[in-house]
């Protein structure tokens, strides 16, 4: 039994040793895990934004909508509905700059670089940080120009 003992537990140290040289081999660089931890930053933010975005093309319709029936009074009426008209206005300009942000934004970094700077880890970090900032003021125009439009459409009502 002792003969069969020590010959098994030897293999199974051998094995385990070598399982553990896989492991460390395995580990992504330290920049590699930077620059995947920043581009799933990125898309959060980005995720933030579209989850508001249906309900700014609704907010769009609504407020061209309301220019729409201004336009079509009576024109003492619409005389006296100018500041009304001028608060639309600007807040569809937002909207609709809010819109196109994002837009934009997607093209440029999911179509146009998807795979910008694969093979050069620390301008593609550089970038993501960058882009990070970018889709950080894309959503905050969008939640910003909704907040401005829930506030006006609850004034106007």
């Amino acid at each position: 039994m002792k003969y069969l003992f020590f010959p098994l537990a030897a293999g199974l140290l051998v094995l385990t040793a070598c399982n553990n040289d896989d492991n460390k081999k395995d580990k992504p660089a330290p920049e590699t895990v930077l620059a995947d931890s920043l581009n799933k930053q990125v898309d959060d933010v980005h995720i933030k934004g579209m989850a508001k975005m249906a309900r700014l093309s609704k907010m769009q319709q609504r407020t061209q909508q309301l220019l729409d029936s201004l336009g079509k009074l009576p024109a003492k009426a619409q005389q006296a509905a100018i500041p009304v008209k001028e608060k639309l206005e600007s807040l569809l300009k937002e909207l609709n700059y809010a819109d196109f942000a994002m837009d934009k934004w997607m093209t440029e970094f999911y179509v146009d670089h998807k795979d910008t700077l694969k093979d050069n880890l620390s301008a593609r970090i550089e970038y993501l940080r960058n882009q990070q900032t970018v889709a950080g003021k894309v959503t905050d125009a969008i939640l910003g120009s909704l907040q401005k439009g829930d506030s006006l459409l609850q004034q106007i009502r």
